[in-house]
Formats: C-alpha cells, sequence, structure tokens
C-alpha cells in the first residue's frame, strides 16, 4: 500500500464531527499521514485519531463546547429564515476568508495529496481549489440498523452499514463522499 498525505479541515459542527474523525482514525490505522486543521473543541479527539492537529487561527474557533463558546446560537433562532441568514453570515460567506487563509497556510506546510473539508468550510475548499490540491466534501448518511432502511431513492450506490454508528460504506467497500471520490478502503 502506498502511503498517502491527508489535510482534513474540520469544524465543529456538532453531529458531522464524529464521522469525520471516524474516517482520520481509519486512515491513520492505514499508515497514511493525516493532519487535521480544526477547532480547539476538537483537539483531543483529533489528537485520539493518531493524526496531527493545526488550530484554526483567522477563522472562528471555538474553544469549547459550553454554550459561552459556541460561534452562534442556532437555538435562539425564531424560525427558519433568521437560522439560514445567521449561518450564512456567521458559518458560510461571513468567516470564508480565514477559513482560506488557514487553509492556504495548511496545504503549503503539509502538501496533501487530497484535502477533505467540512461543508462548514467554504473558504477552505476555496484555497484548495486555488493551490490544485484536489479535495473532497464527506456528507453523512442517515443511520440505522438494516441495509433495506437505508437504500436511498435516487442512487444507484446503496449504503450499508459499517461497523461504526453513523457511518457508511458502499457496496464496492470504499468509503465514499458526496463526490464520490473514494477515501480509503475498507
Amino acid at each position: 500500500m502506498n502511503s498517502r498525505t491527508y489535510l482534513f479541515a474540520l469544524v465543529d459542527g456538532g453531529g458531522t464531527v464524529p464521522p469525520e474523525l471516524g474516517m482520520v482514525r481509519r486512515l491513520v490505522e492505514r499508515g497514511h499521514r493525516v493532519t487535521v486543521l480544526a477547532d480547539e473543541s476538537m483537539a483531543s479527539d483529533v489528537h485520539a485519531t493518531g493524526a496531527t492537529y493545526r488550530a484554526w487561527r483567522a477563522a472562528p474557533n471555538s474553544a469549547s463546547c459550553r454554550p459561552e463558546d459556541v460561534r452562534y446560537r442556532d437555538w435562539e433562532c425564531a424560525n427558519p429564515f433568521e437560522l439560514f441568514r445567521m449561518l450564512l453570515d456567521q458559518q458560510f460567506a461571513g468567516p470564508a476568508p480565514g477559513y482560506a487563509q488557514d487553509m492556504t497556510e495548511a496545504l503549503d506546510a503539509v502538501n496533501p495529496d487530497l484535502a477533505v473539508c467540512s461543508f462548514f468550510a467554504i473558504g477552505a475548499m476555496v484555497a484548495a481549489q486555488a493551490r490544485g490540491v484536489p479535495f473532497d466534501v464527506p456528507f453523512r448518511t442517515r443511520t440505522c440498523s438494516r441495509y433495506r432502511e437505508c437504500r436511498p431513492r435516487a442512487s444507484a450506490c446503496v449504503p450499508r452499514m459499517d461497523r461504526s454508528p453513523g457511518c457508511a460504506i458502499w457496496p464496492s467497500g470504499r468509503w465514499c463522499s458526496g463526490s464520490g471520490t473514494r477515501v480509503c478502503r475498507n
């Protein structure tokens, strides 16, 4: 097996973190070099995977998951439109330049074969594309107990559940992300 270098740009978005760090752990276990650019609130979890940790500096960075450290208080939104505006301003578009700056520095330092970006980190995707580094954006699948219950309606790929809750692999036996790039062999 050829060892590869991966750079993950992750944002502590709650439910996205366990499957993303599951991918990191599995890549490290297979002998790949993995660096994770993430919030300080994720530092101990990243270290537990065996990956190298880098903190966001110019981008927003949550120190912990305590309510007083959360960047945006989505539970205070009165309606979905207010939530969308807040997420656009405080998570997607507003901080994109900071994510792009930190990602550019990490790309230059790590020189990855592939960047894997949280869907919250749009600026990280822009930086990877600007540097000509292929990137992917993983999307979490539904969790369920039976294979047939997970059948997507409009897809030829039918996921089956891995041993880890919330993580899916495709019938080919490889991890798949939203665009279909295969990240690691099961």
